[in-house]
């Protein structure tokens, strides 16, 4: 019992230990959820192995060359996370994310698209750590942000929900610090924050 007690302790206090790697994660408590802060980096044969999750789609990892295991940022498609995080912790589903919004701001929600005007930002002044937007440049004249992904476990139709940060297509900083919670496309390899049951 006191093991199970001092894991729970330590679990909510800012770190949790995946035992199937021993790898460490910070943990952040929003609202009633504890949260893994950091990006799930537990290899599969499946995931898409990175050096770091600021600007991760720069720098992926050579399986030819390097043991991908040993890199610190993962990204897992939609069926994969599913199906990776520790026990004791799992994907999200929307109503997870929506709480976690609502715990850091306040959020309109639209049905199909949930903002929150800070939600970026808050996120990140809590702690939870999320890949940094990427600014994309084309020949030198035309620049956006390449927005976060972070999947959930829920489904619509052919498309599932996932928080997303805010684009800076509108141009101003203060669209920049928003994040969504919307539907997207399976397709393509994202990062995962897992939640505890």
């Amino acid at each position: 019992f006191l093991a199970v007690f001092m894991a729970l302790i330590a679990c909510e206090n800012g770190t949790m230990t995946d035992p199937r790697d021993g790898k460490t994660y910070k943990t952040v408590k929003i609202g009633e959820q504890v949260w893994m802060a950091d990006n799930l980096d537990y290899w599969t044969p499946n995931s898409k192995s990175y050096e770091n999750c600021t600007g991760f789609r720069d720098r992926p990892c050579n399986s030819d060359k390097e043991d991908c295991s040993k890199k610190n940022c993962q990204l897992y498609d939609w069926n994969t996370a599913n199906h990776v995080c520790p026990v004791g912790w799992h994907l999200p589903n929307k109503e997870e994310f929506k709480l976690l919004l609502k715990s850091v701001g306040e959020i309109s929600d639209h049905g199909d698209n949930v903002v929150s005007k800070m939600g970026y930002a808050n996120l990140r002044s809590k702690g939870f750590i999320i890949p940094g937007k990427t600014i994309v440049t084309m020949l030198g004249l035309l620049s956006w942000y390449e927005p976060f992904v972070l999947w959930s476990s829920e489904e619509d139709d052919s498309s599932v929900w996932v928080l997303i940060s805010g684009t800076g297509i509108e141009g101003t900083d203060t669209q920049e610090d928003y994040a969504y919670l919307k539907t997207h496309s399976r397709r393509g390899k994202n990062p995962v924050h897992c939640v505890k049951d």
